[in-house]
Formats: structure tokens, C-alpha cells, sequence
């Protein structure tokens, strides 16, 4: 198993971890997709104001 995803794998069971209503495959992979957009847009603020 590579890194991304046991990444994935691991999101996906804190996602659903005492969820009633599971999250799909599909909604993981968008829930981390927007994470890395904060992700790159609080980097690139923190380089910014150096």
C-alpha cells in the first residue's frame, strides 16, 4: 500500500468514526482535496510574510 493511500484510508476512518451517515470514497478524496487548498494557501501566506 503506498503512502496516499493509507493517507486515504486513515482520513476516511477519522471521517466516519462515529458517523451515522459514512462518507464515500469519492467525498474523502474531496474533503482532502480542499484540506490541501488551505493547506497551500496558508503556506504560501506564511513564505510570503517573511
Amino acid at each position: 500500500m503506498d503512502q496516499k493511500s493509507s493517507f486515504h484510508l486513515e482520513a476516511k476512518q477519522i471521517l466516519n468514526d462515529n458517523n451515522p451517515e459514512p462518507y464515500t470514497d469519492l467525498e474523502v478524496i474531496q474533503v482532502l482535496e480542499v484540506l490541501e487548498v488551505f493547506t497551500d494557501i496558508i503556506y504560501h501566506n506564511m513564505t510570503q510574510n517573511r
